[in-house]
């Protein structure tokens, strides 16, 4: 597909801001060949293959690198903020329920 890269930069630019419409369909085309091409290749690799009998478990984790101090903290901002946002409709929930009881 490296060939089609003149073909690419040329519909661009003198298709798109040329206004050449022969070079707007090629490099659409060109665009579309790599767009196809793109969807068709997969990304998965295969990292482990093993039979599984039955009984045996499989357990599956990820985990990556430490959190870094700056995520820590965003983390621990963010547990706060939605505890005050729970604190505060409960406390909204119990206002409603006082204003509007029934006698």
């Amino acid at each position: 597909m490296a060939l089609l890269d003149p073909l690419r930069a040329l519909g661009v630019s003198k298709g798109l801001f040329g206004n050449s419409r022969f070079w707007l369909v090629i490099g659409g085309a060109a665009w579309g060949l790599r767009a196809i091409s793109w969807a068709r290749h997969t990304n998965e690799k295969t990292l482990f293959r093993q039979v599984i009998e039955p009984g045996e478990t499989l357990v599956i984790s990820a985990s990556g690198p430490p959190w870094s101090r700056r995520q820590r903290r965003w983390g621990l901002k963010g547990e706060r903020m939605l505890a005050r946002r729970e604190r505060r409709e409960q406390v909204a929930t119990a206002r409603m329920r006082h204003r509007h009881r029934v006698l």
